[in-house]
């Protein structure tokens, strides 16, 4: 197989995002659902909904997968060892550089031999398919 075909392209990964984000979405409406619109249920509302930007993406990466990597068949794993998960602090970095640069940050996958975007590079991080993930010795 071609090593290209190895990595997602940028259209897998925005498909990946944007079922995350329909995940999360459907998650703070069942929260304010839930919580009905009783007075005092605001700041409630409010850390759960926060909490829930803060921590879905950096466990789903660190621990497993996301909804939108289940669905779409790709992995966030280690660079130099796809066999192994990333760890919460390059999750969380990962996070919080995809974040500050947003878009631009998506758009350097396609000037990439291993289609990793500058979040991927500054976590140390790469994105698979789930099919072609290195088996541990």
């Amino acid at each position: 197989m071609n090593d290209q075909q190895s990595f997602p392209p940028l259209v897998k990964r925005f498909q990946s995002l944007f079922i995350d984000q329909l995940f999360i979405i459907a998650c703070m409406v069942m929260f304010s659902m839930l919580l009905g619109n009783t007075a005092g249920n605001d700041a409630l509302r409010g850390a759960l909904l926060f909490s829930l930007f803060l921590v879905y993406e950096p466990f789903c990466m660190a621990f497993g997968c996301s909804a939108g990597n289940y669905l779409t068949g790709i992995r966030v794993r280690r660079y130099h060892d796809n066999s192994k998960r990333i760890n919460i602090f390059n999750s969380y970095l990962r996070f919080f550089v995809k974040i500050m640069l947003g878009i631009i940050s998506f758009f350097t996958v396609t000037s990439d031999h291993s289609k990793r975007a500058i979040h991927d590079k500054a976590a140390g991080s790469l994105m698979v398919y789930r099919k072609n993930l290195q088996r541990p010795a």
